[in-house]
């Protein structure tokens, strides 16, 4: 099981690799990649809620940014 943090850190990479998928016009890609970065922060989230008030809600913050990166990323190549 990852730690809250390792679920943020897996989602801004998933987001990283949405915004090139982006950059290259790979709508599958980025659509995976932003699926995989919500499943990290959804984690995150289900885990900072067992210890509300931690660094976890942090933690969980953050992926949950980089899951709205990497959904507005794979949204660009269809909003074009």
């Amino acid at each position: 099981m990852l730690s809250p943090a390792r679920h943020a850190r897996a989602a801004d990479v998933a987001a990283d690799r949405a915004e090139n998928a982006a950059y290259r016009s790979d709508q599958a890609e980025a659509d995976r990649q932003a699926g995989l970065a919500r499943q990290h922060a959804d984690q995150a989230g289900a885990l900072a809620a067992r210890h509300p008030g931690s660094a976890a809600d942090v933690d969980a913050t953050d992926a949950d940014r980089a899951a709205e990166r990497a959904e507005r990323e794979a949204r660009s190549l269809t909003a074009g």
